[in-house]
């Protein structure tokens, strides 16, 4: 970048962003544990619940293909419309399979007697597992195949030689429970990570009047996807 760039950008002013891209916490795993140090290092109630679903039968396949794709996605896609969570469109998910299905997209499934129970889409890059997306379905919930399915995911990531694990979106540690994210900050929780707190996100506002039309179009947006979720 030439320094005329430089004094060019920084005419323009830096405003945190009112609705970030992502969450500005994410949980991580150091992976440099053994196997038996990572079990000991969960909540009980996790390690009772991989121990459960493993009774039960339950069995995490890793199809990382177009067929395991498919089942990803249509368990995604469920669990947006009964979580009523407005997620990426089927194309978006479909272009980032595509371009990374090669070297660093992996997807583990949970089945149980062949039924898909609950999927995870994860990318390895640079020495990190990431886990961004998963979906569940409604059936035999009682057995805790999300639960087997984030352990076997934590093994693979060692498999693959990542360094860390990064849970993705999370709550601060001191989050409420009262708040929407809480069910899956203490699921993500419960495996033994270390809360990480990052910079956050930031607009660098070219067109003040632009940026206000637009921040006040995505707030009707808002507001109608919140009236939608109601009805």
């Amino acid at each position: 970048m030439t320094n005329d760039k430089l004094q060019i950008n920084a005419k323009y002013q830096i405003s945190k962003s009112p609705h970030p891209l992502f969450p500005e916490w994410s949980q991580i795993l150091n992976l440099h544990k053994s196997e038996d140090d990572l079990l000991n290092a969960m909540h009980s109630k996790t390690r009772y619940n991989i121990r459960l679903a493993e009774k039960k039968g339950v069995i995490v396949k890793e199809m990382s293909d177009e067929k395991g794709f498919d089942i990803f996605s249509k368990l995604y896609f469920e669990t947006c419309r009964r979580q009523k969570y407005f997620g990426h469109t089927p194309h978006y998910h479909k272009i980032i399979w595509e371009f990374l299905k090669k070297n660093i997209a992996h997807i583990l499934i949970a089945f149980y007697n062949d039924v898909p129970l609950a999927a995870y889409e994860l990318f390895y890059f640079n020495k990190v597992f990431y886990y961004p997306y998963g979906g569940s379905s409604n059936e035999y919930r009682n057995f805790m195949a999300t639960n087997l399915l984030m352990w076997e995911a934590i093994k693979l990531g060692k498999k693959l030689g990542a360094e860390h694990f990064d849970m993705w979106g999370s709550l601060s540690p001191k989050y409420s429970h009262d708040n929407s994210w809480a069910g899956f900050t203490r699921f993500k929780e419960g495996y033994g990570t270390e809360f990480v707190e990052f910079v956050g996100s930031y607009d660098q506002i070219i067109n003040q009047t632009g940026y206000s039309i637009y921040n006040f179009a995505y707030k009707l947006r808002e507001i109608y996807l919140e009236v939608k979720k109601i009805i």
